[in-house]
């Protein structure tokens, strides 16, 4: 499937792969007709016009932003529903009632391929009122479940005026995926309350064993049996994440590697036709706002035990007992190389010593912000130690993987040459340490960017 984004952020136009669609929808037996969506146009914005996207309703989107964020902060409910169609109105639902655009782009992405978009879709290979049914093709006792929550929510007499094998069938762009025959009022109260049904189910829903167990055999992601589905997705933030995590911990179709992997390409297609150019990510598989202990210990872990991320290490030392990642300048180096768009560090290049790291980057990068405080994901220089390398110290460098200002607490990643590889961790340390002047910071700030494969 693929996503076209015309230059405003009203205007809308989806062109979609027959094969592709095909391939995942495993429910429906044609395609979808690839036919603009109209919608109202804009002036095209620029720059950083906070104005531009208030008088055009786009309040989810702050384009003065150089950061993403894992919690976007929407009020936990909705009472209507916003958009040019279907598709908008349910990524704007997602965003209104808390997920990022990120993570509502995902769930978005996973429920065009169940049901196109449409709360009255019935799945074509089961005969009425047999199957999935709706937006998310509720199945078996949560059809029946979906079904008593939207008839109290509409109102038992309408809800069975359109609870019909009438309108279950396909829809189109052109319709704005509404079927024939239904008014969008009625349309819209039925997309609120299936949706206000998800948002009420997977709030409690804890993923079992199966869903858990498949999605870590096949992306190496562990759920905890503890948390909720609502709880893991905000977690997240890449659309691709949060499609694949819809798709194994809530959906769970068949061949579901495949099926999920498609739905995360959709994911990021639905970012850029909804949101209007919201990043697609925050700095590859990076927690947005930096992480905690545990989750850069398994960042480190992954770092040191792959030797195929030596190829992002440039011409930082590579006879280290631990082997060329186990060194300070090396980790440094992979974090710049893979995760940033700072300049001049790849291959061929010096990094310098632990010392020199970050003014190697700031007299390759003039532009770059830099200080003497840290900051997540900041790469810091200091001249520690006795170790002379010519008339410098050799002295030490890293990444600063999170910052908690309540504790104190500065989380670093970090390698050693002197060390072996079990050395090479992540690591709390005293906040009052890493602020005391001896160190430099070049920030990341705006310049993080998607893994490089």
């Amino acid at each position: 499937m693929i996503f076209k984004t015309i230059k405003s952020v009203k205007t809308i136009k989806l062109k979609y792969g027959i094969a592709a669609l095909l391939f995942v929808f495993s429910s429906f037996a044609s395609t979808l007709n690839a036919i603009p969506v109209n919608a109202q146009e804009a002036p095209a914005a620029s720059g950083c016009d906070e104005a531009f996207y208030a008088s055009n309703d786009v309040l989810f989107y702050n384009p003065c932003s150089t950061t993403c964020s894992t919690n976007a902060g929407g009020s936990g409910t909705a009472t209507a529903v916003r958009g040019a169609n279907n598709g908008e109105k349910i990524f704007n639902y997602w965003v209104d009632v808390g997920m990022t655009p990120q993570q509502s782009a995902g769930i978005t992405g996973s429920m065009f391929h169940e049901g196109s978009f449409s709360p009255f879709r019935q799945e074509i290979s089961e005969a009425w009122p047999n199957g999935g049914w709706g937006i998310a093709q509720f199945t078996a006792s949560q059809r029946d479940a979906a079904k008593a929550f939207v008839s109290a929510e509409i109102g038992q007499d309408l809800f069975n005026q359109y609870y019909k094998s009438d309108y279950s069938g396909f829809v189109f762009a052109s319709t704005n995926y509404v079927p024939s025959g239904v008014p969008v009022e009625v349309n819209d109260k039925f997309l609120l309350a299936e949706l206000n049904y998800l948002n009420d189910h997977i709030k409690s829903l804890k993923p079992n064993n199966i869903r858990r167990d498949a999605y870590r055999r096949d992306f190496n992601q562990a759920v905890d049996a503890s948390i909720t589905l609502y709880d893991y997705l905000k977690k997240l933030t890449q659309p691709g994440d949060a499609a694949t995590a819809w798709t194994y911990l809530y959906e769970y179709p068949g061949d579901i590697k495949t099926t999920a992997t498609m739905r995360a390409t959709e994911a990021v297609g639905i970012l850029e036709l909804y949101a209007g150019g919201t990043p697609a990510s925050c700095g590859g598989n990076l927690a947005a706002g930096g992480m905690d202990l545990e989750a850069a210990k398994k960042f480190m872990n992954e770092y040191k035990s792959n030797p195929s991320n030596d190829q992002y290490i440039g011409g930082a030392a590579r006879d280290c007992p631990g082997g060329p990642l186990s060194n300070c300048t090396s980790f440094s180096m992979y974090f710049v190389n893979k995760y940033t768009n700072i300049q001049g560090m790849g291959k061929g290049s010096s990094s310098g010593n632990g010392s020199t790291v970050v003014a190697n980057i700031i007299s390759r990068n003039p532009n770059i912000e830099n200080g003497k405080t840290p900051r997540a994901y900041a790469i810091f220089s200091t001249p520690s130690g006795s170790q002379m390398c010519g008339n410098v110290k050799c002295g030490h460098t890293g990444v600063i993987l999170g910052v908690d200002t309540e504790r104190g607490k500065v989380i670093v990643g970090e390698a050693g040459c002197g060390n072996a590889a079990s050395w090479d961790t992540a690591r709390e340390y005293e906040l009052s340490k890493f602020n005391d002047g001896s160190y430099t910071y070049a920030y990341t700030d705006g310049l993080l960017k998607g893994d490089i494969k």
